[in-house]
């Protein structure tokens, strides 16, 4: 079977995951280990993946990752168990999780599509030699990074944006519950008081 024919038959498997609202491991290696995820694939291009996250049986929020930059996918006998259990909870459904509408041709287009949403993120740029997480707005989408108004635990939010390089980025995730509460009740940053 030629490299094309694998490619072909493997987004057939991911269609039917996704068409059917299976619920999938996906297998990843990081730099420190074992960084696997848990949910239903709810779209992917040639280059990334949009993936609702679950755990204890609830949607945690909406994931992004380079379709590169996992191991496997799999879908066990178990996971049967947990989908019937989600369905009957009212969890898993036609229309639940909702999906985002975003633009998956790009990490450029995913960051334009998600500013002009006002969608707060969390990226996590894993593989780097010093992991970093940042989470705040978008403020600009270039052409090869982003800049975003990161800020840290207390909800400061810092004075300079920080900029990220999309060769860097390993996972971003939004409309999760800790960025779409914490963005409420932010602080300016101690320089513009």
């Amino acid at each position: 079977m030629s490299k094309m024919e694998e490619l072909i038959k493997y987004n057939k498997l991911l269609r039917r995951y996704q068409k059917n609202r299976e619920l999938v491991k996906i297998n990843r290696t990081i730099s420190s280990g074992a960084s696997n995820l848990f949910g239903v694939i709810l779209d992917f291009s040639d280059d990334l993946m949009h993936f609702a996250e679950v755990d204890e049986f609830r949607v945690h929020g909406e994931v992004i990752i380079e379709m590169s930059h996992y191991d496997s996918i799999s879908h066990e006998a178990i996971d049967e168990t947990y989908k019937m259990i989600m369905e009957k909870e009212k969890k898993l459904s036609k229309s639940k999780p909702k999906k985002s509408n975003v633009d998956l041709k790009s990490w450029k287009t995913l960051f334009k599509s998600l500013k002009k949403h006002d969608k707060h993120v969390i990226i996590e740029c894993e593989d780097l030699k010093n992991p970093s997480f940042n989470i705040g707005p978008i403020k600009k989408v270039g052409n090869n990074s982003l800049r975003i108004q990161n800020y840290d635990a207390t909800g400061r939010l810092d004075e300079n944006d920080t900029k990220i390089k999309y060769e860097s980025i390993t996972l971003v995730k939004f409309n999760d519950r800790y960025s779409s509460i914490f963005r409420k009740y932010l602080k300016k940053p101690k320089a513009a008081k």
